[in-house]
């Protein structure tokens, strides 16, 4: 990698990072309304014969594109945060830097690049060169009035990139199974010797608490320390969590919900009993699924609606669940057809959220409040999300602000 500007933490950088520039296609980052290059792969690199890209504009980068669509398609997307797609778009570059412009075709994506506050900061760029396969295509309609020889001799060319590409994308996997090997590696380090040192901070830091004739100063600063430590552990354990949930063997099997449930609700039956919530439950199904992780849905879930409470209300918490009929399973076009689905919902009379940001609290590191009033690490919803999408499923929320909210989460009767 040369360059970057995704500022995600330690996940970012052994995952997310590291993929982009393991990616065959294309994709590149343009920063601000000028669309300056502060990340470029490999892949985007080679269209150009590796010429000098990154810092400038994409003006000032491809002047060969001038008075083709490009700058005003990402610039519009920039002003309107509106996506752009095409589809086998031509494109005439200099592909060797000797002035020579040649025809490429390209399935595009142009799309706005948000900061933590959703603000459009840039425009992230998504390509992959089809050129091959519309110049076949070409030749293959041109081949049409052929004799069978030449046909063969077409067939057999083809042939020959398939194999070219099978070949490339075995090499892909090769690599992208190193990378996954770099991430074990950092989850081990996550949880041995980053926590180590923590371990030995919180030791020494209870030593000093307990010496005697220690200033009340000297103790509110001793116990922030230890709350910041207790902090940073939790969030080491939980980012281990998250990174480790698409590395682990998915192990389906009849998984009883209400069993499920009953676990958790035992889980929180002390905090049930301090803040006399009540729970109701309708009786949940059977469904094909990874018991432990659909364990630790209801955990969060549940968590939550006990968590964010209104003072002075007491608690109540419905779970319910029904089997989507052919025309609600309409409303969720990901989801595949001819299966059976099962919407299970948990829905609470808590603080709520503002319906604006029902798409934000699934992203990992987002809160809508303010961590002094309501613990976590705004990780807890990232994780549902990737369980359910484990699961082949769809998760979303409703909420509205001091009345409650509801999690709804669709998932396959069975896996196969």
């Amino acid at each position: 990698m040369t360059q970057r500007t995704i500022e995600d933490g330690p996940i970012a950088e052994h995952n997310y990072t590291k993929l982009f520039s393991l990616a065959p296609a294309p994709i590149a980052i343009y920063k601000g309304r000028e669309l300056r290059h502060v990340f470029v792969n490999t892949a985007y690199s080679a269209i150009f014969n590796h010429r000098h890209i990154l810092g400038k504009t994409v003006r000032e980068a491809f002047p060969e594109l001038e008075g083709q669509p490009y700058f005003e398609i990402m610039e519009k997307v920039f002003d309107t945060g509106n996506p752009y797609y095409g589809n086998e778009t031509p494109a005439l570059l200099d592909m060797n830097n000797d002035g020579n412009l040649s025809t490429r075709f390209y399935n595009l994506v142009y799309t706005p690049f948000r900061n933590n506050d959703n603000i459009i900061e840039g425009v992230m760029v998504f390509g992959h060169d089809v050129t091959d396969l519309v110049e076949a295509r070409n030749k293959e309609k041109e081949n049409n009035n052929l004799d069978l020889s030449q046909q063969k001799l077409f067939t057999a060319e083809l042939s020959r990139k398939v194999e070219e590409r099978t070949r490339a994308l075995k090499e892909l996997n090769e690599r992208l199974e190193l990378s996954n090997q770099d991430l074990e590696q950092f989850a081990y380090i996550a949880s041995h010797d980053l926590q180590e040192p923590l371990r030995k901070i919180l030791l020494f830091n209870n030593l000093v608490l307990d010496q005697p004739n220690l200033t009340d100063e000297a103790k509110k600063y001793s116990e922030k320390i230890k709350t910041a430590v207790i902090r940073l552990r939790g969030l080491i354990r939980d980012l281990l969590e998250y990174s480790q949930l698409s590395q682990k063997t998915l192990n389906f099997e009849e998984t009883d919900l209400n069993t499920i449930l009953k676990n958790v609700l035992t889980d929180y039956e002390l905090l049930i009993s301090q803040k006399e919530a009540k729970v109701h439950a309708d009786v949940l199904p059977c469904i094909e699924a990874v018991p432990v992780q659909i364990n630790q849905l209801f955990f969060n879930l549940i968590g939550n609606a006990l968590k964010f409470t209104r003072r002075s209300t007491l608690p109540v918490i419905h779970i319910s669940a029904h089997l989507l009929s052919d025309i609600p399973l309409k409303n969720f076009p990901q989801l595949q057809s001819g299966k059976d689905y099962y919407e299970i919902t948990i829905r609470d009379n808590g603080i709520g959220f503002n319906q604006e940001y029902a798409d934000k609290i699934f992203t990992i590191f987002q809160r809508l409040n303010e961590k002094s009033m309501f613990g976590g690490y705004g990780i807890g919803l990232a994780l549902c999300r990737k369980i359910v999408e484990n699961h082949s499923g769809f998760i979303y929320a409703k909420g509205h602000a001091k009345e409650g909210a509801s999690f709804s989460f669709v998932l396959p009767c069975t896996q196969s």
